[in-house]
């Protein structure tokens, strides 16, 4: 059987696949580095920390970040603009997705919450990713039960 991390990180997988399909991209597993991004768009899922909930222990919280960049030039230009409104609304696009997404739940996890979205600059300045923390909740798997 599969860790929640991993059903939780294909749930988004599939989201991500499946919102920009047209566009050809598609989510990999993976902690990506800043420097991402001069060939093309590259979306990446990588776990952040699971831990179970100190009043609930029998549930599973796991923190999850997806990382969206965007293509960037490599050639700095101080006059060149670069609309941060188009990564905007590829969060907006991936908030909608996980809103209406149809993925069934497991026992391991149940259901995942946007947390927080940053804008983080790429190497050149520019405002051309995204990333998102996200926490999907699920069973404990460590909870040991006595009768």
């Amino acid at each position: 059987m599969p860790s929640p991390y991993s059903q939780a990180a294909d749930a988004i997988k599939l989201i991500i696949d499946t919102e920009w399909a047209v566009e050809g991209w598609t989510a990999i597993h993976d902690n990506l580095h800043p420097a991402v991004g001069q060939e093309g768009t590259r979306i990446g899922i990588s776990p952040e920390d699971e831990t179970p909930r100190p009043n609930n222990m029998i549930q599973n919280d796991i923190a999850i970040t997806v990382k969206f960049y965007r293509r960037w030039d490599a050639d700095v230009d101080e006059t060149k603009k670069v609309d941060p409104r188009l990564i905007s609304e590829h969060a907006f696009r991936f908030q909608e997705a996980l809103r209406t997404a149809t993925t069934s739940s497991t026992g391991a996890v149940w259901y995942f919450n946007l947390v927080r979205l940053r804008y983080p600059n790429d190497p050149t300045g520019n405002k051309t990713r995204f990333e998102a923390d996200l926490v999907a909740y699920g069973n404990n798997p460590a909870l040991l039960e006595t009768t």
